[in-house]
């Protein structure tokens, strides 16, 4: 037998005609500390959760048992990697998570071409003239909006300034306090990747926040600026494993090519994309995208029954997210 050497992760994905039925999600890592009084400190020691998946395949026809066991031969059990369709959060839409047409098992490389829909984009940062490499990122957050202003012909934003001042109504009344993220949507939505930051002061007409504005947040109609209570911060998550990605910058939809204007390359492992040109000063780099889990068994034993002739189950298949 030739000389082998077992790879840490490999590009194939688990059978995913049979990983319905797995429970699973992310587990953080914190300590809790209780004093006799019942109070607590807690620390976390986790930034990224892992997240972890089991399931028991209690009847299972021959040919479906003959592809998971050959599936975890192949890996050796614990010892390689590999990919897994974590159903409930699989793309860069984190209200729907449906509607793509995935591809077949294990086709990997063909990924790309694949047709998104029903996939809301995530915000991945803001071109500054140099940076070309952007990490695709999918961020989880609060929505406990606290006050809202739709500014129609009335609300102006001042330029190379952090000010964004009304002609009509109350930021105050609103329910606006310093401290609040304030973000926006409508004509000025694409600006600073719709955040305007936090804000520093407030008063009846004046709103400061801690974004200095650019030329392009001179808006003429249609604006809505909302504020969100920020007591905990966003959760973002690195994706690393991609199946495939739609790029946009400023609002328009970038081509994956190896050179040229308004293109760019992705890598499928990293989840790097990385412009040809460097998108310009405040343009907000945005991308759809769909996405596996990076996961090992989390056992290096395999306790299958045979219910009987053809027909069996499998006690236990428990995954742990791989961080690469």
């Amino acid at each position: 037998m030739a000389d082998f050497t077992v790879p840490a992760f490999i590009n194939k994905r688990f059978p995913s005609e049979i990983n319905f039925g797995f429970t699973g999600g992310p587990v953080f890592f914190t300590q809790v500390s209780s004093t006799t009084g019942g109070q607590e400190q807690r620390q976390q020691n986790w930034e990224q959760a892992r997240f972890r998946y089991s399931a028991s395949h209690e009847v299972k026809t021959r040919e479906e048992l003959e592809a998971l066991v050959n599936f975890f031969m192949a890996v050796r059990g614990m010892a390689v990697g590999f990919r897994f369709v974590d159903w409930n959060d699989w793309s860069s839409d984190v209200a729907e998570n449906q509607g793509i047409v995935w591809p077949a098992l294990g086709a990997v490389a063909d990924m790309t071409h694949q047709k998104m829909r029903n996939v809301d984009s995530q915000a991945l940062g803001a071109g500054d003239g140099a940076a070309v490499a952007f990490q695709a990122t999918k961020k989880y957050e609060l929505e406990s909006v606290v006050g809202d202003f739709l500014g129609v012909d009335s609300v102006v934003f001042v330029t190379s300034t952090s000010k964004i001042t009304r002609t009509v109504g109350s930021w105050v009344t609103d329910g606006f306090v310093v401290g609040d993220y304030v973000y926006c949507t409508g004509t000025a939505g694409l600006l600073n990747d719709g955040s305007l930051g936090t804000v520093v002061s407030v008063t009846a007409l004046n709103l400061e926040v801690s974004t200095t504005l650019t030329e392009d947040a001179v808006a003429d109609f249609g604006v809505n600026i909302f504020s969100q209570d920020v007591d905990v911060a966003p959760y973002f998550r690195a994706i690393k494993k991609l199946v495939t990605i739609r790029v946009i910058v400023d609002g328009v939809t970038w081509t994956e090519a190896p050179s040229g204007v308004d293109t760019y390359t992705v890598d499928l492992d990293t989840g790097i994309i990385t412009a040809n040109t460097a998108p310009a000063v405040g343009e907000v780099v945005e991308a759809d995208f769909v996405y596996d889990t990076p996961v090992r068994f989390e056992k290096d034993d395999w306790m299958q029954q045979l219910e009987h002739f053809g027909i069996g189950s499998v006690a236990d298949i428990q995954l742990i997210e791989l961080r690469v």
